[in-house]
Order: structure tokens, then C-alpha cells, then sequence
């Protein structure tokens, strides 16, 4: 995936002075004490490795501000996963997180954090801030099984699985309609063009809108479905971001640069964001076409796994 622009989320706040940006790093690693601590832009998630001592197994993971590590664990061995949280790692978003799986609910300290438990089954177990916007995983495997493992005997250590593949969701996004960005003006009086949906019971009315490239933009989505409730996720596969929707209205605001797809959080519907460099020559014959044909994906859950957004900059 590429990142075609950078989107900015507004919840409730005014629009870019309180906004996050999400350009394919973490916003809360660039906001945070100014960008000075242990996560400012550029470094890169450290991958941990997973130790069993007297059997039991030890995980070593450092709390970031907008996200939360990835482990793999084995079935049946007790698991002591130590999370080191560094001065300025924990927000209002982070501090409380929730393992629904595991019955697991630890609110996080400056320091040293322990967290025990026994994995029962194989399998994926996710969990997440207590928002349900900052997401992880723990990955379980068959006791013994070390076939990632790493090491001089290639024992008692395990990898992160490589991320699965996105598979085709045979969605058509319709192009019966499609919005064009109208010039509009912020509360500051700044030049910006506004974009507006509707999500119904049937999909996003319309599913598509054309905007123009390096104007920052005002998309509105209207969430009238029937079980609306918060919670209700808009998945931004180009950013790596699930961000919630509420019912009413959604503002959200970025700056285009390259034309991106989105879906609701369960991948029944689908709208896509086209970038031209001027709207008053579009052919809109070509841009249909461009949409009905793009291929809808349903992406796995470890792409967005630590995406997000945090509720405080």
C-alpha cells in the first residue's frame, strides 16, 4: 500500500490544532512531548523475542504512545510479559488495556508493567485500548512448536508470523453518484474544500467523491444506519487506520495527494476518494470506469494492528 495523503481525525476538537496526523507513522509518536522522547518520527517498532526461563515464558515489550506491541506466545506455558512504559509513553488512549480473551484489564504505570497468564488454544487473540482504537495481537502456537524460531540451537525462541494476505472482497463500489469537493472556508478563514456521505443500511450515499490534489479537505460521514452505535469503525486501508464513527456526524479532514479506497469496519460496504489536479475538467466517464473496476479488498486485521488514533494529543 502507498499513502496517498495525510488524514487528520477531529474528535470534537478544533480542526488542526487539536487534529492527528496519520501519514503512515504514528501521530501520538510525533505529538508527544514534542516529538522528543523515545518515539519520535523515524524510529521503528523493535520486534521482541520471546525467552522460555524455568519454564516460563518471558515477553520484554516498551509501551508507545500510539501503539501497542505484537507477541507470539506457545499454548499451555505460562507467560510473563514485562512492558517497560517510559516516561510520556501513556495517554488518555493507552493506559487501559483490554484483553476481552483472556478476562485481562491492566491500566498501565510509568515503569515496569507485568502482565501474566496462560494461553488454553492456538490461535489469534486481539485486544486494544479501552477505545477499541489502538490494537495488538498475541499470536499462539502449539507448546514446542519452534519452526520461527531463531538462535545458535534454534530453540526456546520465537519470531512475529509474517502478516497474511488481503483477499478479494468482490465489492462493486457504485458510481451511480459521485460527489464533487465544493469550496468551503474553515473557521479561520482558510481556503478548503468539503466533501459529504451518508452511511445508510444500503452502503455510502454517494460511494465515491472527486477532490482536489493539495487542498485540505472536509469529509463529512452521516452514519444513519439502523444499529448505529459507538464503535461503528472506518477502515482507511492507505493509512493503516480504523477510525470510529458515531452516529450523526463524522468530520474528518486530510490533505489529498493520491486517490484511496475505504470500507466499513465488517467490509460490507466500500466508497473510494478520487485526487485530480482540476475539477472543472473531469472526465467523468474515465473516473467511473477507474472505480468500478478497482479491486476490493478485505484486509487482514494485522494491518491496522497499532493504527489509530489517539483521543489526546
Amino acid at each position: 500500500m502507498t499513502v496517498g495523503a495525510v488524514l487528520v481525525v477531529v474528535l470534537g476538537m478544533s480542526m488542526f490544532s487539536q487534529g492527528l496526523s496519520l501519514s503512515g507513522f504514528q501521530a501520538p509518536d510525533l505529538l508527544s512531548n514534542g516529538g522528543n522522547n523515545a518515539y519520535a518520527a523515524g524510529e521503528q517498532e523493535k520486534k521482541n523475542d520471546i525467552k522460555i526461563e524455568d519454564g516460563v515464558q518471558i515477553i520484554n515489550s516498551t509501551l508507545s504512545p500510539g501503539r501497542y506491541p505484537n507477541i507470539n506466545v506457545q499454548k499451555g506455558i505460562p507467560v510473563k510479559w514485562i512492558i517497560d512504559a517510559p516516561n510520556g509513553s501513556i495517554n488518555g488512549c493507552n493506559n487501559r488495556m483490554i484483553i476481552r480473551d483472556l478476562n485481562i484489564e491492566y491500566s498501565f504505570k510509568t515503569g515496569e508493567n507485568v502482565i501474566e497468564f496462560t494461553p488454553e488454544k492456538t490461535g489469534k487473540i486481539s485486544y486494544s485500548c479501552w477505545m477499541g482504537m489502538i490494537r495488538g495481537s498475541i499470536s499462539v502456537t502449539e507448546e514446542g512448536d519452534t519452526k520461527n524460531s531463531t538462535g545458535s540451537d534454534g530453540e526456546g525462541v520465537l519470531k512475529e508470523y509474517a502478516p497474511e494476505e488481503p483477499v478479494a472482497a468482490g465489492y462493486t463500489i457504485p458510481t451511480d453518484e459521485i460527489a464533487v469537493a465544493e469550496d468551503a472556508t474553515d473557521e479561520y478563514g482558510n481556503s478548503i474544500q468539503r466533501i459529504t456521505m451518508e452511511l445508510t443500511d444500503d452502503g455510502f450515499k454517494p460511494a465515491a467523491a472527486v477532490v482536489k490534489s493539495g487542498v485540505d479537505v472536509e469529509w463529512n460521514i452521516i452514519d444513519n444506519t439502523s444499529d448505529s452505535t459507538y464503535g461503528t469503525q472506518l477502515i482507511v486501508p492507505d493509512f493503516a487506520t480504523q477510525l470510529p464513527l458515531d452516529e450523526g456526524e463524522n468530520n474528518f479532514y486530510f490533505t489529498p495527494a493520491g486517490s484511496f479506497d475505504f470500507s466499513t469496519g465488517d467490509n460490507a460496504f466500500y466508497g473510494y476518494i478520487k485526487v485530480v489536479d482540476d475539477l472543472n475538467n473531469l472526465d467523468m466517464d474515465a473516473i467511473k470506469k477507474e472505480i468500478s473496476s478497482f479491486k476490493t479488498l478485505i484486509w487482514p486485521e494485522d494491518t491496522f494492528q497499532g493504527a489509530g488514533v489517539s483521543c489526546c494529543g
